[in-house]
C-alpha cells in the first residue's frame, strides 16, 4: 500500500545518525486557517498521535506500549499518580527524553502524518513545532524580557522585530504587564509572570503543539488561574497536552483526559465523562482520591 501522504516522514529503525545535510523539517507546510474569513488569531493546529510508545530509563521500563491521540486545538490532560509516566510521555513527544543519559524510546509519535522519530528529522525542528513549558519557570537569567522571548526566533536565523516579541507576549497574556520594561531582566518578574514569559518564549516560534508539564504547580492561586485562562485562549492556535496532579485543574481546563497508571493507559475520554462516569474502576478510585 502506498503512503497516504507522500511527504510524511518514515520511522527510522536504524541507530545510525543521519547527516545534517539530509535533515528534513517536521512541518513543511502550516495548516490553513478555518475558512477564508477566519480570524487572524485563530488557526488549525495539528493532531498528535502516539503509537505503541515505549520508553526506558536504563533498565526501567517507564512507558509500556502506549497508544494515544491528542486532538488539534484541544487541551488534553494527562493524569495519574507520581511515577505513572505522565512527564515521560510529554518528553518523548518532543524528543527530550533521549537527552537523559541512559534513556531511550521506541514507537512512533506523529504530527499529523509526520513521524518525529523518522529518518532525517531535525530534532531542532521538532522542538520548534512542539513547544515545552516546564513545572518550574526557567527564564534565561542573564537575558532581558525581550531577549528571553526573542531567543528561540534567533536560533532559526530569523530577524527578530519588536512586533514578533509583542505578539508572543500578548499570546501569553503578559504584554500589558511588561511592555514598559522589556529591557529589564526576565528573572526579575514574579513566579507567575516568569511562567507566562516561558510560554511566550515557546509561542514566539509559532509551534503547532504546546506541552505543559505541571505548569502551575509552583504558583500561587491567582497566577494559577491566569495560566488556566491562558490555556483556554491558546487552544485557538495550538494543540495542548497538560500534565497535572490537580484533578480540579484538569476538570477546568481539559477537553479530554487520559489516565495513566504504571506507564500504561487505563482510559481516555471526554473530561466530563472521565470524572463523572469512568469506564474503569481504577480511574474512579483515582479521581475520587482513594489512591495516588
Amino acid at each position: 500500500m502506498s503512503d497516504p501522504a507522500p511527504n510524511a516522514l518514515r520511522r527510522d529503525v536504524s541507530p545510525e545518525p543521519i547527516p545534517p545535510a539530509k535533515h528534513q523539517p517536521v512541518a513543511p507546510v502550516r495548516p490553513a486557517l478555518r475558512g477564508a474569513a477566519a480570524d487572524a488569531t485563530e488557526r488549525l493546529a495539528r493532531a498528535v498521535t502516539v503509537e505503541r510508545l515505549n520508553a526506558w530509563y536504563g533498565e526501567q521500563h517507564s512507558i509500556k506500549d502506549l497508544t494515544l491521540s491528542f486532538a488539534p486545538n484541544k487541551a488534553t490532560a494527562l493524569i495519574g499518580p507520581s511515577g505513572s509516566g505522565k512527564s515521560t510521555v510529554v518528553r518523548c513527544i518532543n524528543r527530550m527524553h533521549e537527552e537523559i543519559p541512559g534513556a531511550r524510546a521506541g514507537g512512533r509519535v506523529l504530527i499529523d502524518d509526520a513521524d518525529v522519530y523518522g529518518p532525517g528529522v531535525d530534532v531542532v525542528a521538532v522542538r520548534r513545532a512542539i513547544g515545552m513549558v516546564f513545572q518550574k519557570p526557567n527564564p534565561f537569567p542573564t537575558m532581558s524580557i525581550f531577549d528571553n522571548v526573542a531567543s528561540g526566533l534567533r536560533l532559526t536565523s530569523r530577524k527578530v522585530g519588536h512586533d514578533d516579541v509583542e505578539r508572543a507576549l500578548r499570546g501569553a497574556g503578559l504584554w500589558d504587564e511588561v511592555k514598559d520594561r522589556l529591557a529589564k531582566p526576565g528573572i526579575g518578574l514574579s513566579g507567575g509572570q516568569q511562567q507566562r514569559l516561558c510560554i511566550a518564549r515557546a509561542l514566539a516560534v509559532e509551534p503547532d503543539v504546546l506541552l505543559m508539564d505541571e505548569p502551575a504547580s509552583a504558583l500561587d492561586p491567582i497566577s494559577t488561574l491566569k495560566i488556566e485562562e491562558l490555556v483556554e485562549e491558546l487552544k485557538r492556535t495550538v494543540t495542548i497536552v497538560i500534565v497535572t496532579h490537580n484533578m480540579q485543574q484538569a476538570a477546568r481546563v481539559a477537553d479530554d483526559t487520559a489516565f495513566l497508571l504504571d506507564g500504561e493507559l487505563v482510559e481516555v475520554g471526554a473530561t466530563e465523562r472521565i470524572f463523572t462516569n469512568p469506564s474503569d474502576s481504577r480511574t474512579e478510585e483515582y479521581v475520587t482520591g482513594k489512591f495516588g
